[in-house]
């Protein structure tokens, strides 16, 4: 259900009325304004009755318990100011003031604008500031002068309350042709005012009477001494709107590139060489660079320009004649890279000898070492060690052994030896056994006491390298040949490989 409720002021200001609509549900009160504009169903006895009021203003009675109502303030209503002139005024509310609580004096105003504010305001011609609103739609409706001389009249017309929507009904002029036309207005103006400074040129001025509104919007972001280059520029050369705007991106590029402009003086031709040069540079096939230093040097650039120019040619002559002759390889082929890891590069090598069982303590004292240097690990082996050799990634226990050694095993499951120290108890982890494997030793053995938790390899009575744990190394009485690091398996085929963690244990 619709309800309307009309808010009036007090009496002797001059009624205002306005309607508060709203929709309410039956056995609902309807929608009550405040006297601080908040919405309240339930009024309190004694209070006057509720009123719309001004953003920052107070009670009118300092909180009393009349309460007088507010009223609404129209955007043409003035009302009477306080002492220095008309304007807002009232309790807690001066002009150009912040709000202030009941019965103390205004806070002054902080707000200063920024400096050169509206510095740069458009200035409205006289003659078209005492025409009339008709006067001025119909002499932009039968486009009467030139597109600069209507462009006055669009900030008038702005000023009197006429959107660029609104011109547009009553005059067919899109809002995006009156864009184009305040802008290049701008543009147009200031070389009136630099043509004016230097003592006039009105061949200048009259290029750009018809027309020139495409043609002057691209340098709409440029300084007035620039654009006085670029039009000078463009009248000489009868340039086309699409050439006017590559002329101003060129001369925008010019100003980016200090440290590429080397030659390149600041006017509108070496400007546009330029950008030539650069776009030849960026040219995938030597035919298109080529074109585009033809048109650079067809701008009237300088003579440092042009010297520019024909030394980029060159070098694009050099880089098609290398490629040409197979000397260096060709730009659209790419070098493949790859940045290896730590565990693809840490590889050590390790002389191997006979198989466990089969190798003698002569021949363990006898193997090489090989010495790696360089970042990428690269090993020298001794002159005449003529031995296998195999590469094993850089575990912790291999990097830190001093001269490691390799021993075959054919079948670790045949092995007793092996089969004992891996504490092998069922069948399934006898089966897992089944193939050969790499015994890693380290010949330096230091003197002391053995480790208990280590195997070592012994020289049996028949000279032959045999595997035992500490205890019985140590009841021999003689050193060891060497001491065990790990049992290296190969990856299963049919099962998943072992961890890591799980080949370092013996």
């Amino acid at each position: 259900m619709l309800r309307s409720h009309a808010l009036r002021g007090p009496a002797g200001r001059g009624d205002v009325a306005c309607r508060v609509r709203r929709a309410s549900r039956p056995g609902e009160s309807p929608l009550i304004l405040g006297p601080r504009g908040s919405p309240s169903s339930n009024q309190q006895p004694g209070r006057g009755p509720p009123g719309l009021i001004l953003p920052g203003q107070g009670p009118r009675d300092g909180g009393g318990g009349g309460g007088a109502p507010g009223r609404i303030l129209l955007p043409n209503e003035k009302l009477a100011g306080g002492p220095g002139g008309p304007g807002l005024s009232g309790p807690g509310l001066a002009l150009g003031g912040a709000a202030a609580p009941p019965g103390e004096r205004p806070l002054s105003n902080r707000y200063r604008p920024p400096p050169g504010f509206m510095n740069d305001a458009p200035t409205v011609d006289a003659a078209v500031e005492a025409m009339g609103v008709d006067e001025m739609l119909g002499k932009l409706r039968a486009r009467s002068g030139h597109w600069f001389q209507l462009a006055r009249v669009i900030p008038a017309l702005a000023a009197k309350g006429y959107d660029s929507t609104a011109i547009d009904e009553a005059t067919g002029i899109t809002p995006v042709e009156q864009n184009l036309w305040v802008v290049a207005a701008t543009v147009f103006e200031s070389l009136a005012a630099a043509a004016e400074a230097r003592g006039g040129a009105p061949g200048l001025l009259a290029h750009f009477e018809s027309g020139g509104d495409e043609l002057l919007y691209h340098f709409r972001f440029l300084p007035a001494e620039r654009r006085v280059s670029a039009a000078e520029y463009i009248a000489a050369n009868n340039l086309n709107a699409q050439e006017c705007e590559v002329l101003a991106r060129s001369m925008k590029e010019w100003d980016r590139r200090p440290m590429e402009r080397a030659g390149f003086e600041n006017t509108a031709a070496d400007c546009l060489a330029f950008k030539y040069m650069r776009d030849a540079i960026e040219c995938r096939f030597a035919e298109d660079a080529y074109a585009k230093l033809d048109q650079a040097l067809t701008t009237g650039c300088s003579a440092g320009a042009r010297a520019r120019v024909e030394e980029t040619r060159k070098e694009i002559e050099e880089e098609e004649a290398t490629k040409a002759g197979g000397t260096a390889v060709s730009s659209n082929v790419m070098l493949t890279l790859l940045r290896l890891s730590p565990d693809e590069l840490g590889v050590r090598p390790v002389p191997q000898l006979s198989d466990l069982g089969a190798a003698t303590a002569a021949d363990l004292a006898a193997a090489p070492s090989a010495h790696q240097e360089g970042a990428f690990g690269a090993f020298t082996i001794a002159a005449g060690a003529a031995h296998k050799w195999v590469a094993l990634p850089q575990w912790k226990a291999l990097s830190l052994a001093r001269r490691p050694v390799a021993l075959p095993v054919p079948d670790c499951s045949r092995d007793a030896a092996v089969v004992a120290a891996s504490q092998v108890k069922t069948d399934d982890e006898k089966r897992r056994m089944v193939g050969p494997g790499l015994l890693i030793v380290d010949a330096y053995v230091e003197d002391g006491e053995l480790d208990p938790r280590a195997y070592y390899l012994v020289e049996s009575d028949g000279g032959k390298l045999q595997l035992v744990d500490a205890a019985r190394a140590a009841a021999r009485g003689s050193a060891p040949a060497a001491v065990v690091l790990f049992l290296a398996r190969p990856p299963a085929r049919d099962t998943p490989a072992a961890a890591t963690s799980e080949l370092l244990q013996v």
